[in-house]
């Protein structure tokens, strides 16, 4: 009898006991394009292990697939992105034919994606082309979920995303059950994603964290979800001034992170996780924040996460984490080997033949492997020079961001024209709609080129190492115990025969002119608004007119046609290196990697001695001095005048 009424508690207990639900989430971000692996393209071979490359859509594929063997034992399985899938290799060059970034995301079965910056780069009209051409060529799409993506009601130009949102392949979130949970998705693209995204107009962004709490507000009450995901295009970083942003990070208790979603975590506690992006961060352990869970897959292929949670209550806790790498270890899913094969095919043959390339194509040798950190100054020096050789001009600028890619040695240092695109693979055209930021040429005299080099040394610093400035042609030093904005010393140009010549900050008739791509270059007209008002910077012509038009700017990469054919910037690398000493076997170009080109040319002289601290000094360090000085003599005053009352009081007591 006793033993029935145990059994009848149980029976009336267990529907009312909550379990913990175990489910994974697989996870990728900032791919563009990056369907091949790292290293010289044509060395990478994914139906063979031991090829030296890591990366790559088909050994995702294989990876993706037997991971998920393991996972669907355990509970519900998710396949998530955080955006910037598209715009980096020459497979770009047909995103917006074929779509062939979320053509992958739907054969690889993913559960949603979201956006990031770069998919803005060929405009509203080309993602909305990406989109339809993904659609016509397999059908269906994952959700793309874009919570804070903010269309017109009636403008034109994003007709095509209204009807995608109508037709629910856009969403603002997304809600998908498995195994009995309830999962509720959002995605946003942060501030900093937001503000360098390029032609966006004319659809805008809604504040990512109010929206994020508003979606989290709804997931929870209105859709009644047990999770709550974050796509979040907006990203992690040490805190750290040593921190590159590419090494393996493993989360210590030291706290020191920083980072929008951080911000994230902190400010919608309703969200349990969080897939980063945007920083191509690779987190080896998850951020904990509260009861938030942040992870980032760093980019390009390089890594799948995996995610393993337990839900209870409304609440998840990390049961496992791994950041696996996509190695040579790993045999490529042959479908999908097939499926890049084609495109690279279609590339070849409808891109590529008018340029005399292919993705094959030898294009030049180097002795060993270079990275775009910025204490590495090759590729920096190759790319800032190419464009000096473009514009035929004095002075050649790139900062690093616009550095998309390593250089990688691989097995024997050949460089195909697809590893050579991916150095400066970025953009649109100004007046056509082709894949690369065109080449622009204009001239300034010393008083602004001063001007604009005081801003860049300390945009850097505020702003972080993707506005690290390269140059080309000219060397520069300067003070960094001076006022900011006004700490160079001297400019120099350095002549092809060796020589140099010293800028003067001070004639406003001598012009310079600078070769860099569009999208550095309006930098230059934006000046003024930069500094305040401090300084005012005016591009003109060789002839001193002033340009008022940045297309008016552009180089001709056809000199002798009739209209204006605008030169890529990745074009004019290409063309560079073949003007390079070549190797006598191979007959290829020798990118070079020692001497002038691995030396930077900004010079910091910190030095206090008045030749040093006011030589080409303007009225912002003379003032600032001044200040500083009148600062010191108060304090000094007051010093003394402290010391001296306790002097008195000192003799009084003794009298």
């Amino acid at each position: 009898m006793k033993l029935k009424r145990v059994l009848l508690l149980v029976c009336f207990l267990v529907p009312t006991l909550s379990y913990a639900k175990t489910f994974t989430i697989f996870h990728t971000n900032d791919e563009h394009s990056r369907l091949l692996g790292f290293a010289p393209d044509y060395e990478y071979n994914p139906a063979i292990t031991g090829d030296g490359t890591v990366g790559g859509a088909a050994r995702l594929s294989t990876l993706l697939n037997q991971k998920r063997a393991t996972a669907q034992t355990k509970g519900p399985m998710l396949t998530l992105e955080a955006g910037d899938f598209s715009m980096g290799t020459l497979f770009q060059l047909i995103s917006r034919e074929k779509g062939v970034e979320l053509q992958l995301f739907k054969l690889l079965q993913y559960d949603a994606i979201s956006l990031g910056n770069h998919e803005f780069d060929f405009g509203v009209k080309g993602l909305s082309q990406m989109i339809e051409s993904a659609l016509r060529e397999v059908g269906s799409l994952p959700p793309i979920v874009a919570s804070n993506l903010v269309l017109t009601s009636n403008d034109p130009r994003d007709e095509k995303l209204r009807q995608f949102v109508k037709q629910g392949v856009i969403k603002p979130y997304v809600v998908l059950e498995r195994g009995g949970l309830r999962f509720g998705i959002l995605g946003l693209i942060g501030y900093e994603a937001t503000e360098v995204t390029t032609n966006k107009a004319p659809v805008q962004f809604a504040d990512p964290i109010q929206t994020a709490k508003h979606m989290a507000d709804l997931l929870r009450k209105q859709e009644k979800v047990d999770v709550v995901i974050a796509l979040s295009h907006s990203g992690v970083a040490r805190n750290d001034p040593n921190w590159l942003g590419t090494e393996l990070l493993t989360v210590g208790d030291d706290g020191k992170w920083i980072g929008e979603d951080i911000n994230l975590a902190k400010a919608v506690p309703d969200i349990d996780v969080i897939i980063s992006g945007h920083s191509h961060t690779p987190l080896n352990t998850p951020i904990i924040i509260g009861k938030t869970v942040i992870v980032q897959a760093g980019a390009e292929m390089r890594y799948l996460g995996e995610l393993e949670l337990d839900s209870k209550e409304q609440k998840v806790h990390v049961t496992h984490y791994n950041l696996n790498p996509i190695n040579d270890q790993i045999l490529g899913d042959a479908a999908i080997t097939q499926k890049v094969e084609e495109f690279k095919k279609y590339i070849n043959e409808t891109k590529l033949l008018s340029f005399n390339a292919s993705f094959e194509k030898a294009a030049a040798k180097i002795d060993h492997t270079v990275t775009r950190v910025y204490t590495d100054n090759a590729i920096g020096h190759l790319l800032a020079t190419a464009f000096q050789s473009a514009a035929q001009a004095d002075i050649g600028f790139c900062p690093d961001g616009i550095i998309r890619d390593d250089i990688f040695h691989g097995k024997s240092g050949i460089q195909s024209f697809s590893d050579i695109f991916r150095l400066s693979p970025l953009g649109i055209g100004e007046i056509d709609e082709e894949s690369g930021y065109p080449i622009i040429k204009v001239s300034v005299n010393g008083k602004e080129l001063k001007q604009i080099i005081e801003v860049l040394l300390l945009a850097y610093k505020v702003k972080g190492s993707n506005y690290h400035p390269r140059f080309s042609g000219m060397e520069i030093d300067y003070n960094p115990y001076r006022i900011p904005l006004d700490r160079v010393i001297e400019a120099r140009l350095k002549k092809t025969d060796g020589r140099t010549e010293t800028i003067d900050f001070n004639d406003e008739k001598r012009l310079y002119s600078i070769g860099t791509t569009s999208y550095v270059g309006k930098f230059f007209w934006v000046i003024p608004e930069v500094s305040m008002g401090l300084f005012s910077v005016t591009p003109k012509f060789a002839d001193g007119r002033p340009i008022i038009d940045l297309k008016d700017s552009l180089v001709n990469g056809e000199p002798g046609a009739t209209t204006l054919h605008e030169y890529k910037s990745w074009r004019a690398i290409f063309d560079y290196l073949q003007k390079l000493p070549k190797e006598a076997s191979s007959g290829l170009p020798i990118i070079p990697t020692d001497g002038d080109v691995v030396r930077s040319p900004l010079n910091p002289m910190p030095n206090l001695a008045p030749s040093h601290l006011f030589k080409n000094a303007t009225w912002i360090q003379w003032t600032g001095m001044s200040a500083l000085s009148v600062v010191l003599v108060i304090f000094a005053s007051l010093g003394l005048s402290l010391a001296r009352r306790r002097q008195r009081k000192k003799v009084t007591f003794i009298g």
